[in-house]
């Protein structure tokens, strides 16, 4: 993944014991499924300056991410149950 420019880790480490944030999975799932990162949806707590944020807009405009009312909340950790249904919508695309 590291070779293929997808994960790129923090400061030269991957940290296999930290946690992976829905913005972090956002880019990781865009990049692996080939979606670009550009996209109409907004999220409040997302600002367009943010390093994820079209990466995050990309997949809510593909239905593949949602948020809680308004928000991505892209720092917070992925949770499992996120993780599979952000995947399973994704395949299904």
């Amino acid at each position: 993944m590291q070779r293929a420019n997808v994960i790129h880790g923090s400061d030269g480490y991957f940290n296999p014991e930290g946690t992976l944030t829905r913005g972090q999975f956002a880019k990781i799932l865009s990049l692996t499924m080939g979606i670009e990162a550009k996209g109409s949806a907004t999220f409040q707590d997302v600002k367009s300056d943010y390093w994820a944020a079209g990466y995050i807009s990309a997949l809510a405009d593909c239905n593949i991410v949602g948020g809680d009312r308004g928000n991505y909340k892209p720092n917070a950790p992925v949770t499992r149950a996120q993780f599979v249904a952000m995947l399973k919508r994704a395949l299904h695309q």
